[in-house]
């Protein structure tokens, strides 16, 4: 579905690709792909993974005691 469109949407839509990206995006075809409607999911999705990284930095050193409650596995299990 990509391929026929320009090397900067490939670029573009390829750096917005994550596995949600793709289950909103993969059930269209060549006639009902809309590249605008897959960069905004895109972004959307960039937008608010930043944003909650963003939140978790800064609420996460609100947190007294946080380095004593043992969460040094969690991003190993994730």
């Amino acid at each position: 579905v990509l391929s026929p469109l320009s090397t900067r949407w490939r670029i573009s839509l390829g750096f917005l690709l994550t596995d949600e990206f793709f289950a909103l995006v993969s059930h269209y075809d060549r006639q009902t792909f809309n590249r605008w409607y897959a960069l905004g999911v895109g972004l959307t999705f960039y937008i608010i993974w930043n944003l909650f990284t963003l939140a978790g930095i800064v609420l996460g050193k609100s947190i007294p005691g946080l380095d004593q409650l043992g969460l040094e596995f969690s991003i190993a299990a994730t």
